[in-house]
Order: C-alpha cells, then sequence, then structure tokens
C-alpha cells in the first residue's frame, strides 16, 4: 500500500515515533484499515497544528502488519495525540486482535524527511 500521507522534508527538529502491529486474523484486516483512515483525518489535523511534522502509514495487507512512522514536533504534542478518545478506542478495540506490536522511539533532534 501506497504512503497515505508524508510531509516534505525540512530542518525542523523533532523525534521519530515508529510501530508495527501485526494482526492476528484476516478478518480484523478490513476493519483496521476502515479505523486507520480514520486516524489520518486525526494526524493531519496534528500536522495543521504544527504538532506533528510528517508521518506515514503503511499496510502490508498480504502479511497482514500495519506500519506506522512519524515525526513529532515534542513529547507533549505525541502523548496529547496518543491519548485522544478516538486513539484510545481503536488500540482498545485491536488489542487482543494484534499479535506482538513492536514500538520504537527515536530521540530528538532528528532532521525531517
Amino acid at each position: 500500500m501506497p504512503t497515505l500521507r508524508h510531509t516534505d522534508a525540512d530542518d525542523r527538529a523533532g523525534f521519530t515515533f515508529r510501530s508495527r502491529l501485526p494482526l492476528e486474523s484476516r478478518r480484523s484486516t478490513l476493519p483496521f484499515l476502515i479505523d486507520t483512515l480514520r486516524l489520518k483525518r486525526s494526524l493531519d489535523a496534528a500536522v495543521e497544528r504544527g504538532e506533528l511534522y510528517r508521518y506515514e502509514l503503511g499496510a502490508d495487507l498480504l502479511g497482514n502488519v500495519f506500519t506506522t512512522d512519524s515525526t513529532w514536533a515534542d513529547e507533549d504534542a505525541f502523548v496529547a495525540w496518543v491519548g485522544t478518545e478516538l486513539h484510545r478506542r481503536i488500540m482498545a478495540k485491536y488489542g487482543d486482535r494484534l499479535g506482538t506490536p513492536t514500538f520504537e522511539r527515536i530521540p530528538g533532534p532528528t532532521t525531517v524527511g
């Protein structure tokens, strides 16, 4: 699947967060993809507010794995977005349907792009 959003490279500092979310059942793939598009709108709003510099959402539909790669302005913006009702509700919905997710936080400063 192509990247859903990736802002242009620039020299802003921030930190990068990456996740790999494997789904255990193919039955969850389409609903998860639909919920990912809901999250995309929320991420777009964070970009517009300057809290999120860039993001990429990927999906390996054959492997049943979704990935994220995002660069945030600061920890407060990231924590606030993760704590939104939408994100919490979606992650709770799939918590028992995920395999072992992996998360990586790359501290800033980081060059976006």
